[in-house]
């Protein structure tokens, strides 16, 4: 079995691009970002999440560290489930709120469905807990900062390649 070149998950069927495999069109998407990436010199990666990590709260424009918070939630109805994650930079408070209401929300609409309902609420809830008791490191950038900062860093090459007219 596969698995995708984006997220790692295992492919059943998916979509193919040259060599590497995806398993949907939002990760197909995102292949080229990556590929760009990891071009991405190391130096100017640490360089770019320093600045962001010292930069204030994108969210309450307060004092920082800044850093990547990830908040989860799931709903489900009968027999539909539906889970999704959110990150999102922000200073430890704002993404602590944030985790608190994907908790709340999960809690409340998140038991309704079989099996996965049942199943995926207590995991859902445990990965919020478990992210707002978490200590991100207040001296220097999380694995997560650095890995968004190289997908940003990508977009932006990839934009001004397309902006920048071929001689």
């Amino acid at each position: 079995m596969a698995t995708c070149a984006c997220c790692g998950t295992t492919v059943f069927f998916g979509k193919r691009a040259g060599p590497d495999q995806y398993c949907n069109d939002n990760c197909l998407g995102r292949g080229p970002i990556l590929s760009v990436g990891k071009t991405v010199p190391d130096y100017l990666v640490q360089a770019e999440a320093e600045k962001i990590f010292k930069a204030p709260c994108p969210v309450c424009r307060g004092a920082g560290p800044t850093d990547v918070h990830t908040s989860h939630t799931i709903w489900s109805a009968v027999l539909v489930t539906s889970w999704n994650s959110k990150s999102q930079f922000s200073c430890k408070p704002c993404g602590v709120k944030r985790q608190l209401l994907a908790t709340l929300q999960s809690g409340l609409l998140g038991w309704w469905g079989f099996p996965w309902g049942i199943l995926g609420t207590p995991v859902t809830i445990m990965r919020n807990l478990f992210g707002m008791g978490t200590k991100i490191g207040a001296a220097r950038p999380s694995s997560d900062l650095l890995s968004q900062t190289r997908s940003l860093i990508a977009m932006q090459s990839i934009e001004q390649s397309r902006r920048t007219p071929a001689a």
